[in-house]
């Protein structure tokens, strides 16, 4: 990092990074609200709430 304008555009993408990846994250797990269908968690158990992480393995 050679000058603050370098810093301050790593933290501006660094937070458009967070900011997509919630409204994914919020997009998702409202449509399996709305569908009714679950996923299942690393303990075997039915959740309508998972990480994209989760998500994206599937995908």
């Amino acid at each position: 990092m050679e000058s603050p304008e370098t810093i301050e555009a790593l933290a501006v993408r660094m937070g458009f990074c967070l900011l997509v990846y919630t409204l994914a994250q919020r997009e998702i797990r409202a449509t399996l609200k709305y569908l009714k269908y679950t996923l299942k968690n690393q303990l075997g158990k039915a959740i309508n709430n998972p990480i994209n992480k989760k998500v994206s393995l599937i995908i």
